[in-house]
């Protein structure tokens, strides 16, 4: 079986939402993997993390964002592989883009 903890919110940025240690979307992301986890019981098994979002950071207006993202992510990425070690030791991140404006 396959499941899926989907902590998705439209219009969020990984600048403000998703920043590491600091965002609300950050936090209830790492509580809601953990309390996924613990209702599947013990023989779950946490395999990866599909990260697609990107797109409110390059919207109009958002220059300074967009222009941060790289160094936001990297930092988003460090920290949930370390607030989510005890579920994997090296937490795999696949990445998508959805969307982009030139």
């Amino acid at each position: 079986k396959v499941g899926f903890v989907a902590t998705a919110l439209g219009g969020t940025a990984l600048a403000y939402q998703w920043a590491a240690r600091k965002g609300d979307m950050y936090y209830r992301t790492v509580m809601l993997t953990y309390a996924a986890m613990a209702a599947y019981g013990a023989r779950a098994k946490l395999r990866g993390m599909i990260w697609v979002q990107g797109e409110t950071d390059a919207i109009d207006g958002y220059k300074a964002e967009a222009l941060a993202y790289g160094d936001n992510l990297r930092e988003f990425i460090t920290a949930i592989r370390e607030d989510l070690r005890p579920l994997h030791p090296e937490l795999p991140v696949l990445m998508g883009v959805m969307a982009w404006k030139e």
